[in-house]
């Protein structure tokens, strides 16, 4: 508490979220170092860019990896453009490509 002419001064305090949590989900299955991971505008999905010359989409609420794109080298960004669907993404050789998400169903079942 701040103290200030005698009275107590109520403060909230921040506590800052532990780097040790234990994580909510863990998405499984690129080959190398996933470099670059964006998430739709709805949270529904995310998209990671990786080393093993993949780009895959993923369900968030299964941990479910629903589509892959395969490149001719390492991904090393990826970003999910605000209509939810157009996905572009940057690789070791200067390229940049642009994918589609229409058609993926969230779950692979």
């Amino acid at each position: 508490a701040l103290y200030h002419l005698g009275s107590t001064l109520n403060t909230p305090t921040y506590k800052p979220p532990s780097l040790f949590q234990e994580a909510l989900i863990t998405l499984e299955g690129h080959c190398a170092s996933a470099k670059y991971v964006a998430i739709s505008p709805d949270g529904q999905r995310a998209v990671s860019a990786s080393d093993d010359c993949t780009l895959k989409v993923w369900n968030l609420a299964t941990g479910q990896c629903t589509a892959t794109f395969w490149g001719d080298s390492s991904f090393y960004t990826c970003a999910i453009a605000l209509d939810g669907v157009t996905v572009v993404a940057g690789d070791q050789t200067g390229m940049v490509h642009f994918f589609r998400l229409e058609g993926i169903e969230l779950s692979t079942a």
